[in-house]
């Protein structure tokens, strides 16, 4: 990639936090005879590489759960009313 094109877009990545860019090793034993294509062991580093990213990303994501009251819709359950249900509930099942 010509540097100058590199240079805008790393300027451009640092403006917005969600976007990040990750950079491989322009190592001639990492691609193909040809020099297109990533071989076995190019793969092999980047796939390495966006796995370690994605998880410093995981690591940096703080979770804070909601907990929410009891709701209790009937508020005046008696005893012979769940013995009920559940006595019908038995039936359908069988």
């Amino acid at each position: 990639m010509y540097f100058g094109h590199r240079c805008k877009l790393l300027k451009l990545a640092k403006i917005f936090s969600h976007v990040s860019i990750t950079e491989i090793v322009n190592n001639r034993l990492l691609f193909t005879k040809h020099g297109l294509y990533l071989n076995e062991s190019g793969k092999e580093l980047l796939s390495n590489q966006l796995v370690l990213h994605i998880f410093s990303i995981l690591e940096a994501i703080s979770v804070n759960s909601i907990t929410l009251g009891w709701y209790d819709k009937n508020p005046q359950v008696n005893a012979s009313s769940i013995t009920r249900t559940s006595h019908t509930l038995t039936h359908i099942n069988c």
